[in-house]
Parts: structure tokens; sequence; C-alpha cells
């Protein structure tokens, strides 16, 4: 039986025979692009079916999770303060519920803080990176660094920056040999391409994302950064759905291949509960928690969605579903009505697409070859390009980028374990106190660093170890600006 609920609707069931029951039930949050542009409606709905004896298939809990963004601190941060100017899930910020920016500290240690602690960034906006271009000092000066670059760091000019985004991309920085790129090395290649007179362009094969929302807001916003340079940007994508097209829109170029798979159908998320399984097997599951709002434990305590998950889910699904409707009709100078009709219609033709202005053409990859060999400085028969992986070890300094003083940024990303693995301090995905407060402690004591931008990325996990990094964080702020920066994920504690 299918329950079904829709906002200020009464409760309807619809009977029907499933070819084979499943062995967990589970509950379906979905958002489909809404009748009424001003507050989204969203169709909850409640699955329940009964265990199969010889069924043990099990389903994955999704939850789509954004965090705030971190604004831009200034380039200088001069006698313990810092400048800010407002921080693609906002780029006229859409989080449902800012927290009001004169709240007071209520822990116990804050009314020891300096004064700086009080720092507020100004403005809850999201505002855009600024692209600064060189002088031409500046320019004679980089292109003179250059002809002495290492051969490993060298390539021809007039060249394009392309590579591929797809999968997980980690928030951490990788190895050499390491698959994959990380969020550093992206955001930092793109900002050093954009004032680096051998790029021409750069061209990106976007294929489906593993991410969350918090690193497409990232990455769509230094690829802004790298158009406002008057580069070309060209995206390219044979499968899509609402991630891959809202970070295709911050190019100027959009194709896809004819017979691409595009698919814009709205938004949802999913929760996996197996309290009816543990039943069945004679299982009776302690959760300990505090709070209606700490749903974790809802995985295994329920049968369905409590209408706490359920109200927090809907706040997220009302910003993401927004966000996407204000950003994609900028992008691609359309009104928000048209944005949330093309996700009604649910359109699946590719010539559709094309016609009515959401991608720029259809292009099989050898087109978009041939329309390079023409932009590059290389041979008729050649495209003269750089990958993402050499091109990552280009020196910041070549261009000028590294100010006398620094802002550093410690990255924490994982669950937050007493110890790791092995006994080594912060590796294999974890947050330990032995890899961060050594950390937060070196960097109290360098000079050199001006400010702390703590990026974390995690769903939370051991109290003490998270209360022991809290102290430690609290301690360096005391002597220099700390600013907390959420990635995908910011639960428990983790935030």
């Amino acid at each position: 039986m299918l329950l079904s609920h829709t906002k200020g609707a009464g409760l309807r069931c619809h009977h029907g025979v499933a070819a084979k029951p499943v062995a967990l039930s589970s509950a379906r949050l979905v958002a489909p692009a809404a009748q009424q542009l001003s507050k989204p409606q969203h169709r909850i709905s409640l699955r329940c079916s009964a265990l199969g004896e010889d069924n043990t298939s099990t389903a994955a809990a999704s939850a789509a999770n954004q965090a705030e963004k971190l604004q831009e601190l200034a380039s200088a941060v001069t006698n313990g303060t810092s400048a800010s100017s407002g921080p693609s899930n906002t780029p006229t910020a859409t989080v449902a519920k800012p927290a009001a920016s004169g709240a007071e500290p209520s822990n116990k240690d804050d009314n020891d803080a300096s004064k700086h602690l009080n720092w507020q960034p100004e403005g809850s906006t999201l505002a855009p990176l600024q692209f600064a271009p060189l002088s031409n000092s500046e320019k004679a000066w980089t292109n003179f660094k250059l002809l002495f670059a290492l051969p490993w760091r060298r390539f021809k000019k007039d060249a394009v920056l392309a590579f591929k985004l797809e999968g997980e991309i980690s928030d951490q920085l990788q190895g050499r040999f390491s698959p994959g790129f990380s969020m550093p090395q992206i955001c930092d290649s793109l900002e050093k391409a954009a004032v680096d007179p051998r790029i021409k362009g750069i061209v990106v094969e976007i294929n489906p994302l593993a991410i969350g929302w918090s690193k497409v807001q990232e990455l769509r916003r230094y690829i802004q950064l790298f158009r406002d340079s008057g580069k070309f940007t060209i995206a390219y994508m044979k499968i899509a759905g609402e991630k891959e097209y809202y970070l295709s829109t911050a190019f100027e170029e959009v194709y896809v291949a004819p017979s691409a798979s595009v698919r814009l159908a709205g938004f949802s998320v999913a929760g996996t509960f197996l309290r009816g399984v543990l039943e069945k097997v004679g299982v009776e599951p302690q959760v300990q928690r505090i709070g209606e709002y700490k749903s974790a434990g809802d995985q295994l305590l329920r049968k369905d969605m409590s209408p706490a998950q359920r109200e927090q889910l809907t706040e997220l699904l009302d910003d993401i579903y927004e966000h996407f409707l204000d950003t994609v009709a900028a992008a691609r100078g359309k009104t928000r009505e048209e944005v949330a009709a093309l996700l009604d219609r649910g359109v699946y033709d590719n010539e559709v697409f094309a016609s009515e202005g959401w991608v720029d053409g259809l292009k099989y990859e050898d087109e978009i070859i041939d329309d390079l060999k023409k932009r590059t400085g290389g041979k008729d028969d050649e495209v003269t390009k750089v990958g993402l992986s050499k091109y990552s070890r280009v020196s910041r300094s070549a261009f000028g980028l590294n100010g006398k003083k620094r802002i550093a940024i410690l990255r924490a990303g994982g669950a937050i374990l007493g110890k790791a693995a092995g006994g080594l301090g912060g590796s294999g995905g974890s947050i330990t106190p032995d890899g961060i407060i050594p950390k937060l402690r070196a960097l109290a004591k360098d000079k050199k660093i001006a400010g702390v931008v703590l990026r974390v990325d995690s769903p939370g996990g051991d109290a003490l170890a998270s209360d022991l990094m809290w102290r430690e964080i609290r301690k360096l702020a005391e002597k220099k600006p700390v600013v907390a920066c959420m990635g995908d994920v910011a639960a428990s504690g983790g935030y």
C-alpha cells in the first residue's frame, strides 16, 4: 500500500501489487517543481512493504546535505582583524533561515575571548569572487618568470585547460598518484589559469557527480571567476541531472551530445528505515540521543520518517530548489517561471533543450575538438591543451598570487574518531584530536599566518574528541581570527 500526502491535503491510499516484496521499509520525500514559485509544494510519500522471507535486498540511504558557505576573507588582514565580502547553494544566498548576525555567544569560554571573536561577515548574501587582472608590469614579470619554469611546468602558449569533473571529488589534498582530482586542486588551478597568459580558455566534460550541493556551488564560483577573465569556457555533457546542469550554467557555452541523457525532473531526498527488519529477526535497537531533530538513529528506531526529519528535509529542499531557479534563470537568460516549467514538463528531448536555449547546441566530441583547434595556438590538426594534473603543479607565485601574510586553510574531513585506525593522527578519511590539535597549535604560533579558515566536512562522531578539538579552536581564536567553513556535511560533532 502506498500512502501519499501533499501539504494541505488529506491522506490518500493507493493499492497495487508488487512484483516482489522488498526487505526494508522506506520513506521518500519528493520535491517536484513547484506550482507556486513563492513556496514550493513537496509531495511526501511513505512506502510500506512487508518483509519477504527470501528477500534480503538493501537500499542505500541518501540525503541532500547543504551547508551555509563561508564568505570570502579580505586579501589583507591587519591588527588581528579581518575584513570580508559577502560569501552555487546560494549565489544570492538562498539559505532558508540564516542565523542572526548579532547573536550573543553562549559557550563558556566566549567571555574570555579576544575582541576579534565578535567579528561578523558583512551581509549574508553570496557575492561572486572578484577577478583582478594583472597589471602591465605584473604581466611582464610573469612572462619573464615563466621563461625559467621547470620543464614539467611548461606547456605551449595559447593552450586550453581541459579536464573532466565526475564522481567523488575529495575535499582533501590528494597525493600525486591518487586517482581523481580534489577541490583544492581544481579551485586553485582555475584561479591561476584566469591570470595565466598561456591559457586561452577551459573545456570541461561534466559527467555524473557524486558530491553534494556545497561542493557544486564552490566549483561553480571558481568557474565563474575564470569566466570573468574574458577567456572562453566550454562545458560538454553526455549524462546529466540537476547538479551537472546547474554546474554547466556557469560556462559561457554549454553543449550536449545529440543522444545525451539529460534529465531535469526536480529534487528529492530519501531515507531508509530498518525497524521492520529488526523486529522480524527479534532485535530491539537502543539509541541514545538528545533532541527530536537528532535523526541519525531513526534508521534503526523507526519504520517511517519523523515529523522533525520531514520538516528539516523540506526546508533543505526548499532552499536548493529556490537557488536552482534563481541561478539557472540568471545564467541562461530565463525567468524563474520558465525554469520551474522546465522541471515540471520533464523534458527528455535534447532538441528541445537546444531550441529553447537551455543549451547552446548539440555536438559530438569530435566537433568540440575541431572547434578547439581553431581557438588554440597549435597546428591545424591538433589541439594545444594542458591537463589539470600537470597544470596544478604550476606555482601560484609565478602570478603574484601569494602575499606576505597568509590565511591558512585547515581541512578536516570524515568521521570524528578518538584515535585513527593504525594510530595515525588524521589519515584514512577521519578527524582525530591527534591529527588536528598539533596543527591548530602550530598555526597559533606561526606569525606569518594572519587568520585561519577551518574547513569542516564531517557527519560527526566521538563527543569527547569533538570537545577536545573545539577547545583548541577556541584557544587559537584568542590569538587570530578563525572562520568555520562547512562543506557538504556539517552535522553533530562536525558542526
